[in-house]
C-alpha cells in the first residue's frame, strides 16, 4: 500500500507567570475608637492576568474579602493590616500597613473655681470642643 510519513517540529517555550502586586490605598493610619477605616485594594495589579481575590487581615483576628472594605476598630492598640491578593495563575502577593487606635478616656480632670481642665488623647485630623454648661 501507499503510506507517507511527515515530520513536524514543535517548539515549546515556557514563560513563568508573573506575580501580582498588592497595593493598599487609604490615608487613615491613626484615630480614636471606634475608628472606621475604608480600605481599598484597587491599586493592586497583575501584568499577565487579573486579580481574582482580595483578602484582608486586620490584625485583631478579623478578616474580610473584596477589593473595597471597611473595618471598624472598637479598641485601642496598634494593628498590622495585611492585604493578600491572588491572580488567575495562582500567584500571591501581600503588603501591610500599621494602624494605631487610641481609646478615648479622660486622663486628667481638674477644677478651680469656675474653671476646669480636661486631658485626653487626640488623633490626627480630629478636633474636640470641651464646654462648661450650667
Amino acid at each position: 500500500g501507499n503510506s507517507s510519513t511527515q515530520s513536524v517540529l514543535f517548539f515549546v517555550s515556557v514563560i513563568a507567570p508573573q506575580l501580582p502586586t498588592a497595593a493598599i490605598a487609604n490615608t487613615a493610619t491613626n484615630g480614636l475608637a471606634p475608628f472606621a477605616i475604608p480600605w481599598s485594594g484597587t491599586g493592586s495589579t497583575d501584568s499577565d492576568g487579573k486579580i481574582l481575590r482580595w483578602e484582608w487581615y486586620f490584625g485583631d483576628g478579623t478578616t474580610a474579602l473584596g477589593c473595597n472594605v471597611t473595618k471598624t476598630y472598637t479598641r485601642g492598640g496598634t494593628y498590622n493590616v495585611t492585604l493578600l491578593v491572588r491572580d488567575t495563575q495562582g500567584g500571591v502577593s501581600t503588603t501591610s500597613r500599621s494602624v494605631t487606635v487610641a481609646d478615648f478616656a479622660i486622663l486628667n480632670a481638674s477644677t478651680a473655681g469656675t474653671n476646669f481642665s480636661l486631658s485626653f488623647p487626640t488623633a490626627t485630623n480630629r478636633s474636640y470642643t470641651v464646654e462648661r454648661t450650667g
